[in-house]
């Protein structure tokens, strides 16, 4: 752990590799935080019943932004405002950011929550930022234990990655079959 590091960070998957590749796991990776990766199905229930160890509390990556961690807030207040490396990046604006988490909302209506941009995705278009980790969602699924409605989920996207820039440009289109093609990408997305 590293110094001021306020939680003990932790991810399931089904392997090594894709906890690695996971969208979640990036800011970590950037920030140097490691990382327990958890591969069994139970390790996610057995997880939700744990609250501690050694005082320090056990946080699922896919419910927590790195950039609140103590070691990372310690790290920015000790280097300022300093930026050696000034690159401009291309992103959607505001309004295009607005406009893009309504066609969001109206393509995957009853599925999605609050759809929003993010800085904590690096390489990934999207990510589904929800208060159950995608291990339990799929358990939920293929035992049906979904009772009820099906739930709502908060979608974060990227508004660096290309896919999501391209879907913007799709939807604001003219023509029908452009902004079909954004819609199909938007489940895409949602679905994976």
């Amino acid at each position: 752990m590293q110094p001021n590091q306020t939680h003990i960070y932790y991810l399931t998957a089904p392997s090594k590799d894709m906890a690695l590749q996971s969208p979640y796991y990036e800011q970590y990776k950037d920030h140097g935080i490691e990382v327990l990766v958890l591969t069994e199905p139970i390790d996610d229930f057995v997880m939700q019943h744990l609250d501690t160890y050694a005082k320090h509390k056990l946080q699922n990556i896919e419910m927590f932004d790195a950039s609140h961690d103590g070691s990372v807030q310690h790290k920015k207040k000790l280097e300022g405002d300093k930026k050696d490396n000034v690159s401009i990046e291309k992103q959607l604006n505001e309004t295009q950011v607005k406009a893009l988490g309504d066609f969001f909302c109206k393509r995957l209506v009853g599925r999605v929550g609050v759809v929003k941009a993010t800085e904590r995705l690096r390489d990934s278009p999207a990510v589904l930022a929800d208060h159950e980790a995608a291990q339990m969602r799929k358990i939920y699924k293929v035992t049906g234990q979904l009772q009820g409605p099906p739930p709502k989920y908060n979608l974060h996207f990227n508004p660096k990655h290309d896919v999501i820039r391209k879907m913007y440009t799709l939807s604001q289109s003219t023509n029908n079959e452009e902004v079909e093609t954004a819609g199909l990408l938007a489940e895409q997305i949602f679905d994976n």
